[in-house]
């Protein structure tokens, strides 16, 4: 009778003082060529389809999950740069994670 409520992960992501990303941490939006050469590397597909190209998100996101342990860890100069080459935004200078 009762639902439970779904909060989900959010991620706000900085160059300086501006906002590159305010969105859902699934929704992250890669670049369009880490995904093609992600695909190559995964599937052997220079032209993915949707399947393939969620398949890569997914890798993508869980990589990034695995390499960030602890909040503190989103603030790490390595995490943050892997973060930049994934969406294409160079200088990437923080990420803030919600759930709402």
């Amino acid at each position: 009778m009762f639902r439970k409520k779904t909060t989900h992960k959010y991620i706000m992501v900085y160059c300086g003082d501006h906002v590159k990303y305010d969105g859902k941490w699934e929704e992250l939006p890669f670049a369009e060529n880490v995904v093609i050469d992600k695909s190559i590397e995964f599937f052997d597909d220079p032209a993915p389809c949707y399947i393939h190209q969620n398949a890569v998100q997914i890798r993508l996101l869980a990589e990034l999950e695995k390499t960030c342990r602890t909040p503190e860890e989103e603030q790490d100069t390595r995490w943050l740069s892997l973060l930049s080459e994934y969406m294409g935004i160079p200088s990437i200078t923080k990420a803030v994670f919600s759930e709402k």
